[in-house]
Parts: C-alpha cells; structure tokens; sequence
C-alpha cells in the first residue's frame, strides 16, 4: 500500500504491513500450497504453505518432516523451523564463573594456549552458558548418530561477531537488539544470527565457521563502543570425515547447529 511500514514479527520483517493488504496484493501468487489438496497459494514465511495451520498438518500427516525442536512446524534450516529459529532457546541460563575457581583457571589457560597472534588478550571474565535439556540433548544425538557410521572427535574452537550491547558490562541479561550476533548466537544456541541468519558465509560455503585459535576468531569481534570488553564464545563442535564439516586446520566449519554448542563467553582486553 506504501502507507504504512511493513509488519515485523520477532525480528523478521513481511513483505506487508497487514493481513488485509497481503490478500488484496497484486503481486503474482506463487505456486499454490505444499499440503496436498490445498490449492491456496503458499507462502515464503511459512516455508511453501499457505498458513501455520497447513504446515502442522503437514507435519501431523508425515506429508513432510517435522523442526527437531518443536516438532510441529516443517523444518527449513538446521532441522528447525522459523519459529523456533528465531526465538530464544527457553531455560538457558549465564552465571558468571569466580576467577579463582578450577573452571574459570581451565577455560582461560586453554584460551592463553590456543592463541596465536601479535597482541596478547587479557581475560577479564568468563561466564558459562548453561543450555537447557533439549539444547543439550540434540548436541549428544548428533553426536550419536554420527559415531554409530563413523569416527568422530570433539574440538575446542571459538566464535565471535559483533556485540552491540554492553554484555555483562553490569548484568547478565540478553540483549533485543537484532543486530547484537552474540546475543542472539547464545540466545538460539547458533540456531539464529545477527538480523535473523541462520548461518555465515565463508570460504566454505554457508555454515557455522569457528577457530582452533581464538585469535582468528578476533578479528570478528566488534564491541558496542560503551564497553570496555571483546566478546567471544568458546565452544564445543563435533567434527567427522563427513562433508557435514570441515577442518582445515586453521578454521572448523560445520552446515548443522546440532554439531556446535557455545559453552561459555569470554571477555576480553588487549
């Protein structure tokens, strides 16, 4: 209509501002509908169906197979659906760790040891991330259905993007900010990045691109310019001889969210 701004829904931006002027379009419709029998033109937003109710049926009917997180919506990316994409994994948790307890001392002397770079960091705090039960499930049965064909082995690698908030500058909490990838990154355990992708671009084609050496992943870092630290996830990542993943030594590169878990944030100087 050119009236009003189109209508956002949890950080994804429609190509309308309402209901009203999506059916009165004179856009051409796309092809109809993925439920069999459903002749209603589908859409994008809701992966090739008309509406949420025929992508549940779809799912219900075994028509199409169902996100690996909710199991009611068709998964489009990583096995999940949009929805569960774009929103916060529920129950996850951050406590910050003491400096001078075994934890903390562990996770900072490895993050010393794996860097290899010109500036020497500082770390300031480290603070883990405690996932809740499915985060942690799927990460295992990944793992799982991997060892049961093949050999795999676990890495330590780091991640880092842009902060826009002041994380754990004075609390804990999670950021709204869209363009904030670290919060979003925690906040769907890699599920969603910053402005709602769900995977980066390198080299390697798309995926979820981590570094044995964290201080590879530093150039990534970008901090709000309020605080005093960089930001960095350490994690976990499965790793196999099949081309779910790759490891050239100097970057790790894997196409699933399940294969990757952030553990814990490192903040930083340098």
């Amino acid at each position: 209509c050119q009236i009003r701004p189109k209508y956002i829904e949890n950080g994804y931006q429609h190509p309308y501002c309402g209901r009203t002027c999506a059916r009165n379009s004179p856009i051409v419709k796309g092809p109809p509908c993925v439920l069999a029998g459903c002749r209603t033109p589908g859409d994008t937003t809701h992966g090739g169906f008309c509406s949420d109710a025929h992508a549940r049926e779809a799912v219900q009917t075994r028509q199409v197979k169902g996100c690996a997180r909710c199991r009611q919506l068709p998964g489009v990316s990583n096995n999940q659906c949009v929805q569960c994409i774009r929103s916060p994994r529920a129950g996850t948790k951050l406590r910050e760790l003491n400096p001078k307890g075994a934890t903390s001392q562990s996770i900072v002397s490895e993050f010393y040891r794996a860097w290899d770079g010109n500036e020497e960091p500082t770390v300031v705090k480290v603070i883990e991330i405690v996932f809740s039960r499915d985060v942690r499930a799927a990460y295992a049965q990944y793992q799982q259905n991997l060892e049961t064909a093949m050999k795999v082995y676990e890495l330590n690698t780091y991640h880092s993007t842009q902060c826009i908030c002041d994380f754990a500058v004075n609390d804990l909490s999670l950021c709204e900010w869209q363009s904030c990838g670290i919060c979003s990154i925690i906040k769907s355990a890699f599920g969603s990045f910053a402005f709602g992708a769900t995977h980066n671009s390198g080299s390697y084609g798309e995926g979820i691109y981590s570094y044995p050496n964290p201080a590879q992943a530093d150039q990534w870092a970008t901090s709000s310019t309020s605080s005093p630290f960089r930001v960095m996830l350490a994690c976990k990542v499965v790793i196999s001889a099949a081309p779910q993943a790759v490891n050239d030594g100097a970057k790790v590169v894997v196409k699933t969210s399940d294969a990757i878990m952030p553990r814990y944030v490192i903040l930083y100087t340098k």
